[in-house]
């Protein structure tokens, strides 16, 4: 049985060279690979997604505001912790690489049996009940 990852990325930013298709896929079709991580977390359709990002992106600084936006939802979909959370100027930055964690870390969750759900939670696949995702502490 595979170990239940925790509220953090179980690799750094620039571990792509463990999945070379998936780093090939994320450098040259970044908003096809962020659109399926968004229909992967069941936040809307894989198309809508990519053509939105895209189209942002012709809006400076508002297309890396609303890609990390897109980020930060797949990786709450997902379970990670808000204080690990992709920043803004990570996205700007490093998109592609951003993207790319993202995906290994998506598949390694769903291999662990964390699936989204269509309401924003988080379900176990193996026995069919919900995690319990505990409310993150007050910032202090």
């Amino acid at each position: 049985m595979a170990m239940v990852p925790g509220p953090a990325y179980s690799e750094g930013l620039f571990g792509c060279f463990n999945d070379i298709p998936g780093c090939f896929y994320g450098l040259c079709c970044t908003y096809c690979a962020m659109g399926q991580q968004v229909e992967n977390a069941k936040l809307e359709p894989c198309f809508n997604a990519c053509c939105c990002l895209y189209m942002w992106n012709f809006i400076p600084f508002i297309g890396c505001m609303k890609f990390t936006e897109a980020v930060n939802k797949v990786e709450k979909q997902f379970g990670i912790g808000e204080e690990h959370q992709t920043s803004c100027p990570v996205i700007c930055c490093l998109a592609s690489c951003a993207t790319c964690r993202l995906m290994r870390e998506t598949d390694k969750r769903v291999a662990a049996g964390i699936m989204p759900t269509e309401g924003g939670g988080v379900m176990s696949a193996p026995t069919g009940q919900a995690m319990q995702m505990q409310p993150m502490p007050p910032k202090v």
